[in-house]
């Protein structure tokens, strides 16, 4: 596992409220200092200080919060973002899972693309597949947007558009199939009324 991978399951850990994160002025003098020295010498960003809770205190709002992300969009690791989790909670919880972390301007105008494709198609056909988002050439910076990356921040913008626009989100049954007229059993999003 890579060191980004680490990264999106501690934020996951955090948001659950299985891991808690240790804030600055909370940590120790020496070992702050020490931190402090380590990433100075290798050029790196200092690193987290975290407690572990006692499970059966935690694991009941665990499951609540889990279940708050599932029927909110969260499909994978890969798509934890402070903008996914403001969304769902509020910009407390992602301030404190992601401190500091702000989205690059190549992230931003990704999600304003893909956002307004998303809203066009719905309104234009009802629904918006993964496949669409696929399909749609995106192009910024004079570089052609790679399918990764448009289905992780796809992914991302689920919530916010669910939360937006009152949209849904769900693997498509039998109505659905036939409403708009799909092959296969994909998830789609689409407007809750025709």
């Amino acid at each position: 596992m890579n060191l980004k991978q680490v990264n999106q399951y501690i934020n996951l850990f955090c948001i659950l409220k299985l891991v808690n994160k240790v804030p600055k002025e909370s940590i120790p003098g020496p070992l702050l200092e020490n931190a402090k020295e380590i990433a100075k010498n290798t050029k790196q960003r200092m690193i987290n200080f975290y407690t572990v809770p006692i499970w059966d205190e935690v694991a009941e709002e665990a499951n609540q919060i889990s279940q708050i992300m599932l029927e909110n969009g969260y499909s994978s690791i890969k798509t934890i973002s402070k903008a996914f989790i403001e969304d769902i909670f509020d910009e407390t919880v992602a301030n404190y899972v992601f401190r500091g972390s702000v989205a690059s301007s190549y992230t931003k105008k990704l999600q304003d693309i893909l956002e307004k494709f998303m809203v066009e198609e719905i309104i234009k056909k009802g629904y918006v597949i993964l496949d669409d988002i696929y399909q749609k050439q995106v192009i910024i910076d004079g570089e052609i947007v790679e399918r990764e990356t448009k289905y992780i921040n796809y992914k991302r913008l689920i919530p916010v558009l669910i939360n937006k626009y009152n949209f849904q989100y769900r693997k498509a049954n039998k109505d659905l199939l036939e409403r708009f007229n799909l092959k296969g059993y994909s998830y789609v999003l689409y407007r809750i009324s025709a």
